[in-house]
């Protein structure tokens, strides 16, 4: 009995600290701000999609100081973002992760990429040699495609078990205006900035921020 009391009590103390440590870096759960992040020059990870979503994070970074250090992680087949990352004059480390879903995939072969791309992030992020090198990201910037979401929640995890303190930036794409897309429904309470380019979208979500267009 008393090894029962003992193994619960273990138990329970256990689970406060988990409770603990995700109410610390879940930005939703948190009781206050844990403090800026511009304390030094930043490590930026991004995420380039394609098409669209790659041609407005492009156009953010030439608005950006390059005295920022960038990574930059691409979808497996994406030629064309790599392509148009070359034609920019922003430049950093590239890393390739399986695509998470491809249009009009069905459910269980959309849960099955997603699996992938949710290895192959884990993968890059965990056992790279660069990121041990001390190219851990300060921030990891994203703007909606489907690889977003694996990838801020391994960032997501990493932090919580202490391994990373990368804090989450997500742009809502311009094309949205009166509703959140998918990826940003699923990134809305882990991200620690959430900024979207319509006042439609600030009055509805109030943890977002609205500066205007910025693309």
């Amino acid at each position: 009995m008393t090894t029962s009391i003992y193994c619960l009590l273990a138990l329970l103390i256990s689970l406060t600290l988990v409770v603990i440590r995700v109410i610390f870096c879940v930005p939703f759960c948190r009781l206050q701000d844990v403090g800026p992040v511009l304390d030094k020059p930043l490590s930026v990870l991004i995420l380039l999609g394609s098409g669209g979503h790659t041609g407005e994070l492009l156009s953010i970074l030439s608005q950006l100081d390059h005295k920022f250090k960038y990574s930059f992680i691409v979808q497996s087949n994406d030629e064309s973002s790599v392509l148009r990352l070359e034609k920019s004059q922003v430049t950093g480390t590239v890393y390739t992760v399986p695509r998470a879903r491809n249009v009009g995939d069905g459910l269980l072969r959309s849960v099955q990429e997603t699996l992938k791309c949710w290895l192959g992030t884990m993968k890059v992020l965990v056992f790279d040699k660069k990121w041990k090198e001390g190219n851990i990201p300060s921030v990891l910037l994203v703007n909606g495609p489907g690889s977003c979401v694996p990838l801020a929640y391994s960032i997501v995890v990493l932090n919580i078990l202490g391994l990373t303190s990368t804090r989450i930036i997500y742009m809502e794409s311009l094309t949205r205006v009166n509703e959140l897309s998918l990826s940003g429904k699923l990134l809305y309470l882990v991200a620690d900035r959430f900024v979207v380019q319509w006042p439609e979208l600030a009055q509805k979500y109030r943890r977002t921020e609205y500066h205007g267009i910025l693309v």
